[in-house]
């Protein structure tokens, strides 16, 4: 039984140096026990790596907001 989870927000879907690096931190935190939830801003390769995993994911739905001065 994990009794620690960790939950990371990841507004890119794409592999690149920042998910690789979620990715080997998931990772890293499986072997020492402790579960992964990611919340990804949407649907692309990274979940599929998360998928390969085992790690839920939850798409979330958010907006962008333009700021005018």
């Amino acid at each position: 039984m994990t009794l620690t989870k960790i939950a990371f927000v990841s507004t890119a879907s794409n592999i690149s140096g920042a998910t690789l690096a979620l990715l080997e931190i998931i990772d890293e935190l499986k072997k020492r026990g402790i579960e992964s939830i990611v919340f990804t801003a949407s649907r692309g390769p990274l979940e599929e790596r998360l998928k390969e995993r085992k790690v839920r994911t939850y798409k979330l739905l958010y907006f962008s907001y333009l700021v005018h001065d």
